[in-house]
């Protein structure tokens, strides 16, 4: 989250550190992948002890949300080009 964190303050988009983000859930949890349960589900017990300010929370929330859509674009494609996901 602190790389996320810093890029969106700075007003950079981490779309790929999202993608990232939401690939490393999915080696933790497979369900991650496989449902539409938020994924607050499983990240909010983990930032719970840094205490994330909730807007910023959310914010974060979105983005790996979106990179999870990826991830699962490009499964479902065949793991086609990458780049071609963020273009």
């Amino acid at each position: 989250m602190g790389t996320l964190r810093v890029c969106i303050g700075q007003g950079v988009k981490p779309s790929r550190y999202a993608f990232g983000a939401a690939a490393a859930l999915a080696v933790m949890d497979r369900n991650t992948l496989e449902s539409n349960v938020p994924l607050a589900t499983w990240l909010e017990p983990l930032w719970q002890a840094a205490s994330p300010d909730k807007h910023e929370e959310g914010k974060v929330l979105r983005l790996i949300e979106e990179g999870r859509e990826r991830l699962q674009h490009w499964l479902a494609s065949g793991f086609q080009n990458l780049e071609e996901l963020f273009s």
